[in-house]
């Protein structure tokens, strides 16, 4: 009984010290660690093989071998998937989905939504009146 006792703590403190892989790294031992493929990432001390490896959760990303981290602002990614630009007139922040833009605001894909810029009636009279001046003035 006190063999079997003796190695079963033996085994408990061969894990405990165990040279695990890194998180973001997988293999038997920190001497052959492979890296998890790009838009996934793995826990140190449970990552032995291929299948430790996790899609990084949706609105986070990470290159290869790397931890997964939220997308940069303005930016969004589905689950295991690169960060891409939210699209026209969303803007996200700090690795959250993307949402509209409010009220009166607009943005480009990848941009932070900021006051839409509107032409008042007589500006557009004006750009209107000039554009007809100058196709007269060609004629």
């Amino acid at each position: 009984m006190n063999i079997l006792f003796s190695i079963l703590i033996v085994q408990i403190l061969r894990v405990a010290v165990a040279d695990f892989c890194q998180s973001g790294y997988y293999g038997p031992d920190s001497q052959m660690c492979t890296a998890c493929q790009d838009n996934y990432s793995s826990t140190q001390g449970s990552n032995i093989d291929s299948s430790s490896c996790f899609p990084c959760p949706e609105n986070q990303t990470s290159s290869s071998g790397n931890t997964c981290s939220p997308c940069p602002d303005n930016f969004y990614s589905q689950s295991g998937q690169y960060c891409i630009g939210c699209p026209d007139n969303q803007q996200s922040t700090g690795g959250q989905s993307c949402t509209a833009c409010p009220q009166g605001q607009s943005s480009v894909s990848g941009s932070s939504c900021s006051d839409a810029t509107t032409f008042s009636k007589n500006q557009k009279q004006f750009i209107i009146k000039t554009i007809f001046i100058i196709i007269f003035l060609i004629l």
